[in-house]
């Protein structure tokens, strides 16, 4: 299918992870949710995230962006990333974004 870009929403609990972005360790979150995105979609999904945060720190509005192919709803892959994810890491919302959207200019 053709890949569109998605809005991503979600919230964590910092404590089990090595702060937001991508570590050597692949114990970030977003480690977490891209090797999930992967499974999902069956390649290789690569997020951005607006901003960071350190080890150990929750946030409670973390937005991100992927570009995938999905045929289904949004509300169809929100429940495939929460029923695949570990607990501490609660997807909130995906909508469909215009394709020039970007996590880390639009905040």
């Amino acid at each position: 299918g053709e890949s569109k870009r998605w809005r991503c929403l979600c919230s964590y609990d910092g404590t089990d992870f090595d702060g937001w972005q991508k570590q050597p360790s692949g114990l970030a979150v977003q480690d977490r949710i891209e090797h999930v995105l992967k499974e999902i979609f069956g390649q290789v999904i690569r997020t951005v995230g607006a901003g960071r945060t350190d080890a150990g720190v929750h946030a409670d509005g973390q937005v991100f962006h992927f570009d995938g192919p999905w045929p289904h709803t949004c509300g169809a892959m929100l429940q495939a990333l929460r029923a695949k994810l570990p607990a501490g890491i609660v997807p909130l919302e995906i909508l469909p974004a215009k394709p020039n959207f970007h996590a880390l200019s639009s905040g």
